[in-house]
């Protein structure tokens, strides 16, 4: 019962996921951000498409996040 989202710093699309994840707060587990610029494995996996949010270590959203999905 955790979400997870990988971000970058200066990311305007990693500010919005945010933002939508923390409106439905009240619905969600525990959210954790995780900046990756210092991690050059997850700069390798994830760098071309953060936001990545993983909801019980399951990928769920990249990029842009949906908030009908995540309903």
């Amino acid at each position: 019962q955790h979400v997870l989202v990988y971000t970058k710093t200066g990311c305007h699309l990693c500010d919005e996921a945010l933002a939508v994840l923390r409106a439905h707060q009240r619905w969600l587990p525990t959210i954790t951000e995780l900046v990756i610029d210092n991690d050059v494995e997850l700069l390798s996996k994830y760098g071309t498409c953060v936001p990545v949010v993983l909801c019980d270590n399951k990928v769920r959203f990249r990029g842009r996040i949906v908030p009908a999905l995540l309903q």
